[in-house]
């Protein structure tokens, strides 16, 4: 009920896939909330996060992750259904190409990014999140029932996606941040996905441990 936290949540992902500790007015920008907004939502992570000389970071990065899952409801949104041959690594190619030549700003999400993060099961579907909906025939892929579909295209109404997904590793194809990525592989068909969700959330965790926080 209510107006959903957007920025709160973001900011609780913004500390933990930043790859170093973040100024208050670092975390108000991939949030898209006021640093007094920041402040609040410290306060109410006061048992999950803690100040270094650097800037905040997550205390336990495994709560900050329960937490977070526990209480993210989803990207939402509209979404589209789509089919093609191809390997979901070329549909992913071919569908941000169109959707970068059309201003949509596509982020790759769900198996193709965990496969490039944490290595463990070959991508199944290609999910990308636009901010303006795109018409795939163009790419070369036809509609689909969402059960034969092979990509996934949401414009989502957490409009914090863009923000998060800048405090990551850049790569040829723009990808969603890691914890999206996790949520969306944890919702993926195929009977490997719980295997493939917990080597991605070792891989965020481990590289969050890095840090420094001691």
């Amino acid at each position: 009920r209510g107006k959903m936290p957007w920025g709160q949540l973001a900011a609780e992902r913004a500390l933990i896939v930043s790859p170093d500790p973040m100024k208050q007015a670092d975390i108000a920008d991939a949030a898209m909330i006021s640093q007094q907004a920041v402040s609040n939502a410290l306060k109410t992570l006061d048992d999950f996060v803690v100040r270094m000389s650097q800037g905040w970071t997550d205390k336990e990065t495994r709560r900050l992750v329960d937490r977070w899952m526990e209480t993210y409801p989803g990207p939402g949104g509209a979404s589209t259904f789509w089919y093609s041959l191809d390997s979901p690594g070329e549909q992913a190619k071919a569908a941000v190409q169109l959707g970068q030549d059309l201003d949509s700003s596509p982020l790759v999400s769900g198996d193709a990014p965990a496969d490039l993060i944490a290595p463990w099961r070959l991508p199944i579907t290609t999910r990308l999140y636009v901010r303006e909906m795109v018409d795939f025939t163009e790419a070369g892929f036809t509609p689909a029932e969402p059960r034969d579909a092979t990509l996934i295209v949401t414009v989502p109404d957490d409009p914090t996606l863009w923000k998060t997904a800048e405090l990551g590793k850049q790569t040829d194809i723009p990808l969603a941040d890691p914890l999206i990525v996790l949520w969306d592989v944890l919702r993926s068909s195929g009977p490997d996905a719980d295997e493939a969700a917990a080597r991605l959330r070792e891989a965020i965790e481990a590289k969050s441990e890095s840090k420094g926080k001691h």
